[in-house]
């Protein structure tokens, strides 16, 4: 189907001053809200809230990719401990704020580097055990190629590839959320590259599981909604 082009052959009439004056008179009466009474501006927030929760969780779902994971794994713990240990450099840095950020830089990319060392000497560890097979020495290996690169950029060159990477909870029992949001790239050495041909299939062996949909309604949203339904008479 080709669509039309656009015309403005078709003219909107003049309308006169009076006409005007009058319907912009009737636009900004029809416009004027009543004053709500406090328990109905409760309701109307509350209702907006749930409604901008939704609208940000679809948002989400279509930026960040959502991965559920074991909470008990080697993964898990790296990023937990080392979360605990740059929060402690982090509080011990107060005084230059500006020294501080160069030096520790943000979180997600310091997670993100612990764990492509520990993926890399658990690929070390399974070659070993298994002789040294073609397929782990070429994990190995662009590992290391990886984090060689990785050095060599800045804090902001970095950021520019990866957006997010953190841990979040998980409402079912002995789960836990990785949130991920990267450049995607098919250029070798890149974060994109390494995510696509090492990392998502290295998160694939832990028996992880990609959430496609919008995440479902959280703890304070299903409250609020009781709330709503009481209201209601629901």
């Amino acid at each position: 189907m080709v669509n039309a082009k656009v015309s403005f052959q078709q003219e909107i009439p003049v309308s006169s001053q009076e006409a005007r004056n009058k319907a912009q008179t009737n636009n900004t009466n029809s416009n004027s809200p009543q004053v709500p009474t406090d328990e109905q501006a409760v309701q109307i927030m509350s209702r907006q809230v749930l409604k901008l929760s939704r609208q940000v969780a679809q948002l989400k779902s279509i930026s960040v990719l959502v991965y559920m994971l074991q909470d008990q794994t080697e993964m898990v713990n790296t990023m937990r401990n080392h979360s605990i240990d740059y929060a402690m450099a982090f509080n011990s840095h107060k005084e230059d704020k500006a020294a501080r950020d160069k030096e520790l830089g943000p979180l997600h990319i310091r997670l993100w580097y612990v764990v492509v060392k520990s993926m890399a000497t658990h690929f070390e560890q399974k070659g070993q055990s298994q002789d040294k097979t073609l397929d782990w020495q070429a994990k190995i290996e662009a590992c290391a190629e990886y984090l060689v690169n990785l050095e060599k950029k800045n804090w902001e060159e970095i950021q520019e590839e990866l957006q997010v990477f953190r841990l979040a909870k998980a409402f079912r029992k002995g789960a836990i959320k990785l949130e991920i949001a990267y450049t995607r790239s098919a250029v070798k050495g890149t974060t994109g590259e390494f995510m696509t041909m090492i990392y998502f299939p290295f998160l694939s062996s832990l028996g992880s599981r990609r959430m496609l949909a919008a995440e479902p309604k959280g703890d304070l949203e299903r409250k609020i909604q009781a709330w709503l339904d009481k209201k209601d008479g629901k």
